[in-house]
């Protein structure tokens, strides 16, 4: 489980907030919670651009976590 849990991590972190490097789950500025917060945020602020790089961005780091599991 911890490993599965550090493949959501990035070491870019997210857009405008590097210290958050998890992809799943984030505070939002404000500090409520936020799911997915790379691409909601991108949506949000309607940057198609930044989407499918955040979506790539996930789409690795649910591979990395599926090889995890995956893993004998």
């Amino acid at each position: 489980l911890m490993r599965t849990e550090r493949a959501f991590l990035d070491a870019d972190g997210l857009p405008g907030r590097p210290w958050y490097r998890h992809l799943l789950f984030a505070p939002k500025p404000t500090y409520a919670p936020e799911v997915l917060p790379g691409v909601t945020e991108a949506l949000a602020g309607g940057q198609r651009s930044q989407l499918d790089a955040q979506v790539s961005r996930l789409t690795r780091a649910l591979d990395r976590a599926t090889s995890v599991l995956s893993a004998p």
